[in-house]
């Protein structure tokens, strides 16, 4: 055989390479390249050198290629890797390390190389883990400090002097006058019984007579008035126990109360609890009696503080989320129940998870009110328990030394392959760097530190930069490499995929169905932890797959038949052979995924439609699928230990949908009516947010109505024939919301109608639309996470509503906002035009924020007078037609303002006079009117929040004025003046 030239073996070597790793397709490219190769002349690409002297100019020439794409070659030094544009390498420099064990992952490189591939590292470090823990929550009353005030004994309430809910009340505030027969059966007797002890000395009557005076609840104070008149009231008085707020009110004037019936309920606000959700692995850094910090939108700037004084010992189940609550001092009573605060807790962590904090050193702390913290040993304030000391509730007070400090690498030194972590060290001492890949068992992550407990020690030099180039030099030369195993260590199997391209016949997807449905019968089985159920229906599965006649099958459909066929009868055969339900599970998963493959690609006739169900949790977190003819979860891998445990991940057979085109020609008019779809969604998101079921539905009913208003016709064939395509997702979810009976099931509507309102968008947005944010649940549908689209950068959740409010996360831009490329183009005056407007304006604003509605309309007045007064400055042609739409719709809202009815009535019209202000004044001011601040206050309108616009960045309320005069929050910046 011919020895093959060195280049070309090692172009071979990488074609191998890269086959054994990404499959057929890259063997098919990497094989055209080799083609390309030797149809240049058999050898590397051709340069222009001097035929007399080859040798001499082979022996110079230096290739180059790049550490994450090495099978780039190219001469020039000074060139970029043409696929991920990073620095060249000399290929040499990488094949220094020949010596090399080839079993270990070990990379040993120039230093050149090493610089080139741009390595960094930082030693392990022991010190204190620090992380500051943001959580979100509510406030509430102090249940231990609520008083109810009931009747001692059955009576007409006669006078009631608090008489409405959440009225505030003083200690000792009279309650309620009450006529009670028995009251006043029992003065009697204390009369009686002070007649005759006034005759006999030393006589007790009048003491005992008392005792049950005061035992029917009748106040000392009126007992003394009685002995001391002589006469019997018709009614006695209840007074408050305490200060506080009337929270609940159960009698009324007139009403008669048996015993112990409850007349009002008073809370003392001047301590409250503060109820926060914390995530599972937020927990280990929370302890009981830890300092918490928070703030709330009522009071911006202003930080109050408490102390965590109760963690709750379940999880919830839908949210996945643990409830700590807090207690904090209200004096004054600026906190009110409801409040949604913003809660910070500073946490540093030692070893064994204890939380450091040196300033509890020799305290005692109560273990049932961590609240109580003491100097010395002693008994609980509030219950008497005996307290304990601060490292008992797991904190590290003082006397750190290193071994308590936990071992701390870089967060960008470990690459995670999902199973585990994996870092590389430098090897201290080598000649040249060396640097070996070790697997890490993680703690949590702190800051910019993740806590290591195994796989490295204290000073060992983690690489935290260029990780990634040397894992990757390691798959290419064929050593063992961190984040590529070998194929025998990997824990996840790829998914099948039978490749069938002939038209499959009916009857072959009829059989198929038969055998799904058999197939459900054992799922069942194995779901009701039914073990010789589940035997028994095999047969009926075997019996379906005899059944299937293959005949009409051709080609790679009769190869992929006769494949599947082989993989499901060995399942069954295991099945059969299982000794226990353990057993019979772990060859239902095979069963299931071959399954799943035959029917995506052969169809399932009258059974369909079959539903890919997944669950996460199956064998120790690897997950598993199964399939059924219903969305019902009902889960074969755990059965009744975890019934519902699953998510139905897509309908068999379904096809990922291709993106809609980005470019297409769409009219102004069409992306108008593509704009009302728009406002109708974001109406109904705010509604699921709000937890407004009825008007979501109306909302998505009025989406329904504008998809069937649309008029196509205003697109060319091209929008036509995309239009037919995506609009009909649209609808039908909008109408499966429409029509849903609660508020869970519009929520999990919710989700395809995002989806498909983005891919409108992005296909039919005409630049006239944005900006629209791409918002994430990762909580959503029990932790399988959800997306929907906004027009703020800010979490208002429709899938959890007021239970998660700020659960969630920007993620994506989609559309940016219309019109920011404008300002470049402004010629100066042009914001000079627009001052006097700006100043009417600002008038108006702070004249709703004084509750001043004459000061409003003359300042509306005065607005609408500048705004028509305004001569037009000459701006280029698409910058002319922005100003006559911004100015044409700034004075529209103009008028509606001064024709408003009301303080409320001018309000609710102020909202869409800022909207116009913000786009003309944002695309308009050149810099010439000073700063412009967007302020937004998110309680406006039954919280679903509205913006204004100010010249200074403090907040004066337009829409509460002094109700609420200072909530809000500058959001974004117009002009820096």
């Amino acid at each position: 055989m011919t020895e093959r030239a060195p280049w070309l073996q090692r172009v071979l070597d990488i074609v191998w390479r890269l086959g054994a790793r990404a499959g057929t397709l890259a063997v098919v490219l990497a094989a055209f390249a080799l083609g390309m190769l030797l149809a240049n002349g058999g050898g590397p690409p051709a340069h222009d050198h001097d035929a007399a002297a080859p040798a001499a100019e082979e022996e110079a020439e230096q290739w180059y290629t790049c550490s994450m794409h090495p099978d780039v070659r190219m001469p020039n030094p000074d060139d970029l890797c043409p696929i991920c544009n990073m620095s060249l390498i000399p290929v040499g420099d990488l094949d220094d390390d020949d010596d090399a064990d080839p079993d270990l992952p070990r990379l040993r490189v120039s230093p050149r190389a090493a610089a080139l591939m741009q390595v960094e590292t930082m030693p392990a470090i022991r010190r204190h883990a620090e992380k500051d823990l943001r959580l979100f929550g509510r406030v509430d009353y102090d249940e231990t400090r609520t008083h109810e005030i009931s009747l001692l004994t059955a009576g007409r309430v006669e006078r009631l002097f608090l008489n409405y809910v959440n009225m505030p009340v003083p200690g000792g505030a009279r309650v309620a006058e009450v006529y009670s027969p028995e009251v006043l059966a029992a003065a009697e007797e204390l009369l009686v019984a002070q007649r005759t002890d006034d005759r006999r000395a030393g006589g007790t009557m009048t003491q005992s007579a008392r005792r049950k005076l005061e035992l029917l609840g009748v106040p000392s104070p009126q007992v003394d008035a009685i002995l001391e008149s002589g006469e019997i009231p018709r009614t006695f008085t209840l007074y408050t126990p305490r200060s506080g707020v009337l929270t609940e009110l159960k009698g009324y004037e007139g009403n008669w109360l048996n015993q112990g019936d409850t007349i009002a309920t008073i809370s003392d606000t001047s301590r409250l609890w503060v109820h926060l959700e914390a995530y599972e692995e937020d927990l280990q850094w929370i302890r009981y009696g830890q300092e918490i910090e928070f703030t709330t939108a009522a009071h911006p700037g202003e930080v109050f503080e408490g102390r965590v004084s109760y963690i709750e010992p379940v999880v919830t189940a839908g949210t996945r989320t643990v409830r700590v609550r807090a207690t904090v001092d209200n004096p004054d009573g600026r906190l009110k129940p409801d409040m949604f605060v913003r809660g910070i807790v500073h946490s540093a962590l030692a070893t064994g998870g204890r939380v450091i904090n040196p300033a509890l050193e020799g305290k005692w702390i109560s273990p049932v009110h961590p609240e109580i913290v003491k100097d010395g040993p002693g008994v609980c304030d509030i219950c008497g328990t005996e307290l304990v000391q601060a490292p008992d509730l797991g904190y590290a007070t003082a006397g750190l030394d290193d071994a308590d400090h936990p071992l701390l690498i870089p967060a960008s030194a470990p690459l995670h392959t999902g199973k585990r972590a994996v870092v590389y060290v430098k090897i201290p001492g080598e000649d040249r760097p060396t640097f070996e890949g070790r697997t890490v068992v993680l703690g949590p992550r702190a800051g910019g530190y993740y806590e290591v407990k195994e796989g490295v020690e204290e000073g060992d030099l983690v690489v935290t930069h260029g990780n990634f180039r040397i894992d990757s030099e390691l798959q290419i030369r064929g050593r063992p490499s961190m984040m590529a195993r070998p194929v025998e260590e990997e824990e996840e199997e790829p998914a099948i995929v039978l490749e069938v391209t002939e038209e499959v016949d009916p009857a072959v997807s009829d059989h198929i169905g038969a055998v799904v449905e058999a197939y459900v019968e054992t799922a069942t089985a194995l779901s009701l932890d039914d073990f010789n159920g589940a035997l028994e229906t095999l047969d009926g599965v075997h019996a379906a797959l005899d059944a299937v006649d293959a005949d009409p099958l051709e080609g790679d459909a009769a190869a992929a038949w006769e494949q599947a066929e082989s993989e499901l009868r060995r399942a069954l055969d295991a099945m059969t052979e299982a000794a226990d339900l353990d057993g019979a599970r772990v060859h239902f998963e095979p069963l299931s995924d071959w399954l799943a493959a035959v029917v995506d690609a052969f169809g399932a006739g009258a059974a369909e439609p079959v539903y890919l169900i997944h669950c996460p949790m199956a064998f120790d977190n690897r997950g598993a699928d199964w399939l059924h003819l219903t969305e019902e979860v009902a889960n074969p891998y755990f059965g009744s230990e975890m019934y519902r445990c699953g998510d139905v991940v897509r309908r068999l057979g379904d096809e990922e949908p291709a993106p809609p085109p980005d470019d297409l020609d769409v009219p102004g008019e069409f992306a108008d009516q593509v704009a009302a779809l728009w406002d109708a969604y974001l109406m109904t998101s705010r509604a699921l947010a709000n937890d407004d079921p009825d008007e979501a539905a109306a909302n998505a009913g009025a989406i329904v109505d504008a998809v069937a208003d649309v008029d196509a016709d205003l697109l060319d064939e091209q929008g036509q024939e995309v239009w037919g395509a995506e609009h009909g997702a649209l609808y039908e979810a909008a109408e499966a919301m429409a029509d849903r009976a609660d508020i869970e099931a519009m929520r999990e509507a919710f989700e395809p109608l995002s989806t498909a309102m983005r891919r409108i968008l992005l296909a039919f947005h005409g630049g006239a639309i944005g900006p629209v944010y791409v918002v994430h649940c990762p909580m959503a549908f029990d932790d399988e996470g959800a997306d929907w689209l906004d027009d703020r950068d800010e979490v208002h959740n429709p899938y959890f509503g007021d239970m998660m409010y700020s659960c969630g996360e920007v993620t994506d831009t989609l559309l940016e906002a219309p019109g920011d490329a404008v300002d470049a183009e402004i010629p100066a005056g042009a914001g000079e035009a627009l001052a006097p407007a700006w100043e009417a304006y600002r008038t108006a604003s702070q004249a709703l924020a004084d509750d001043d509605e004459s000061g409003a309309r003359g300042a509306g007045d005065a607005l609408a007078s500048a705004l028509d007064a305004i001569d037009p400055p000459e701006l280029p042609e698409d910058a002319a037609a922005d100003w006559t739409a911004g100015l044409g719709a700034m004075t529209e809202a103009a008028e509606a303002f001064r024709e408003a009815g009301g303080m409320d009535g001018l309000r609710e019209a102020f909202e869409p006079l800022s909207t116009a202000a913000a786009t003309l004044l944002g695309q308009f001011h050149g810099g010439e009117l000073g700063p412009i601040y967007v302020i937004h206050c998110p309680m406006a309108f039954d919280d679903e929040g509205a913006d204004w616009l100010d010249n200074r960045d403090e907040v004066h309320n337009p829409y509460f004025g002094e109700t609420m005069y200072s909530c809000g929050y500058v959001s974004e910046t117009l002009s820096a003046g």
